[in-house]
Formats: C-alpha cells, sequence, structure tokens
C-alpha cells in the first residue's frame, strides 16, 4: 500500500476542509440571508465546478497559477518555488473544485434557520457578527457539518483537477521514489543567493534496496538495474514516440511554450531513445518518474507515446481555439 500517497491525500482533504469552512460559511451566509441583487451571479459561479470536466477546470487552474501569469510570478517572486509544483497550488485547485461541495450545504442550512429568530436577535441589540455566531451557526450545525463530511469525502474520492494543476506529480518535498539514477554532472554554476544550479546526465538506473539513516544528508543501499532487450516492435513505437515528440515541441514552440529546439532526433537503439524523449518530453515529474520505472523499454516507449498523443491533443485543441 502506498502511505505516503494516502497521507498526501488525506493532508489535502483536512486542509480543504479548513479553508472552506473558513471561506464557505460567509459566503454562504451571505448567499442564504442577504437580500441583495446579484446573488444569483455568484450562486452560479460557485456552481461552475459542478459543470466543468476536473480536466478542464484543472487547465484553466493551470493558466491562471502558472509561471507565465501574474499571480505565479508574484508567488515565485516571493516563496522562491513556482506554485504549481507546490502544495499551494494543490490546495487551491481543490479548493476550487470541492467550493460548490461546501457552500451549498451550507447555504440551504443557514436559509433553513427560521428568519424571526434573527430578526429578534437584531431588534434585542445583537450584532450582525453575534447573531451568526450565537444564533445562525448553531441551529445550522447539521448542515455544515454535512458539508465539511461531503468536502472531504469529495477531495479523497477526486483527483483529476489536482491531477492537472500538478503536472501529475503527488510527490515532492520529503516524498522518496525508490527508483532513480546515476547522475553524472556535466557543467555547474553558483545563483546569487548562494545555490548552485547543476546540469546533469543520468548514466545508469539504480533501485534502492534500503533505506539509510540521513547523515545528514539521504543514503541508501542500492543496486544497478539492467537494460533488457527491447521486443521486437520497439522500433516501430520509437519511430512513432520521435513523429509525436517532434508534433508536440513545434505546437508548443507555435504558442511560445516550446521547451527546447523542435528539431529532435532520437536515438537509433530503442532504449536510448526511450530515455531522450521521457528527458525532450512535456510531461510531468510524476510521470517522468513512472517511465523510469519501468524495466521493458517497449513499455517504456508505448507509455511515452500515449503520453505524447494526449499533449498534441491539448495543444492542438489550443491552436485551433475549440
Amino acid at each position: 500500500m502506498d502511505w505516503p500517497a494516502i497521507a498526501l491525500s488525506l493532508r489535502l482533504a483536512a486542509a480543504t476542509t479548513i479553508v472552506l469552512l473558513a471561506i464557505g460559511l460567509p459566503l454562504a451566509s451571505w448567499l442564504a440571508l442577504s437580500g441583495r441583487r446579484g446573488r444569483w451571479a455568484v450562486d452560479a459561479l460557485v456552481a461552475l465546478p459542478l459543470v466543468l470536466p476536473p480536466t478542464v477546470l484543472g487547465y484553466y487552474v493551470l493558466v491562471i497559477l502558472g509561471a507565465r501569469s501574474p499571480i505565479g510570478r508574484a508567488f515565485e517572486m516571493l516563496t522562491g518555488s513556482p506554485i504549481v509544483f507546490s502544495f499551494t497550488g494543490l490546495l487551491v485547485a481543490s479548493v476550487l473544485y470541492s467550493l460548490p461541495f461546501a457552500v451549498q450545504p451550507f447555504a440551504a442550512a443557514f436559509a433553513a434557520v427560521d428568519r424571526t429568530l434573527i430578526e429578534t436577535a437584531w431588534c434585542l441589540g445583537a450584532s450582525r457578527l453575534r447573531t451568526f455566531a450565537r444564533i445562525v451557526v448553531p441551529l445550522a450545525r447539521p448542515g455544515i457539518v454535512a458539508g465539511a463530511v461531503l468536502t472531504f469525502a469529495h477531495t479523497v474520492g477526486e483527483f483529476g483537477v489536482v491531477l492537472i494543476e500538478r503536472g501529475s506529480e503527488v510527490g515532492g518535498g520529503d516524498t522518496r521514489f525508490s527508483v532513480g539514477t546515476v547522475a553524472r554532472i556535466v557543467a555547474a554554476g553558483r545563483l546569487p543567493d548562494g545555490r548552485y544550479l547543476l546540469a546533469t546526465v543520468g548514466t545508469r538506473r539504480l533501485r534502492v534496496r534500503e533505506w539509510l539513516p540521513d547523515e545528514p544528508y539521504p543514503r541508501a543501499a542500492v543496486e544497478l538495474l539492467g537494460e533488457p532487450a527491447p521486443a521486437a516492435d520497439a522500433l516501430d513505437a520509437r519511430a512513432d514516440v520521435e513523429r509525436l515528440l517532434k508534433r508536440v515541441l513545434a505546437m508548443a514552440a507555435e504558442l511560445g511554450e516550446a521547451p527546447q529546439a523542435v528539431g529532435v532526433d532520437l536515438d537509433d537503439d530503442p532504449v536510448q531513445a526511450g530515455y531522450e524523449a521521457a528527458a525532450a518530453a512535456p510531461i510531468g515529474p510524476l510521470d517522468a518518474q513512472h517511465l523510469l520505472e519501468l524495466d521493458e523499454p517497449g513499455e517504456r516507449l508505448a507509455q511515452l507515446r500515449g503520453l505524447l498523443a494526449d499533449q498534441a491533443e491539448l495543444l492542438e485543441a489550443r491552436l485551433t481555439g475549440s
């Protein structure tokens, strides 16, 4: 059982529930008890995640919070790291997607409170805040609890929007994987803040047999992994991957997002070609890690072919505006 993933899901669900209690209760109170015009527009915006597919909502969250957006640039300037590859970004996406599952039960509970009791409290001199805390919230407690439970359960069960927003990464931080690479440093440079920027090349795959105590950095007993001979159809898969990779990078270049030059020529060896394509493809960190963990070169190329086909479809939709 993948305990780190379960722990991350529970942590995200708990944080989402707390945030939505903080912002959802005042919003639901305004929607249920306020007589102002325009409530229908706010109510429609709150319900929007119910009608948008998770991948669509995740894509727009990625655009809004990405490194090219004002919000993304401001966050990176303040924290030194991009929001889309942080737990904060994951939390923002989860809060947006779970918003109606919290606000709508809260609003229904507030609307069921006898209006006469609220007005009586006002007539006796209680402020709106005191009335809300002492009258409305206690009477609406069952609905509030139901909304909180629904939010927690929905966050644990739904992952599409946060998968897109996180670039398919669910680890990060202190999460450790069992398969990695022996890296050779080919270039290094010191940043103004004293950190070093390294350019490395992976030379051999390795598997962790046992994690050792940190002294002070992570240590492990490892074994080097060999590369099995590719299957007969690996050459055809290699050709498909090269074609799709060039197409994806060409469309990304047209959108001004190409991570590197479009002219990519993969090695004739399917094993080496798989690693080269994985390094050049615009895929998420967890997808890259999954590819690294695959032992069969043909399976690695097949997975790459599927990932690149999905990327090509998304980029083509952006280019055509559909």
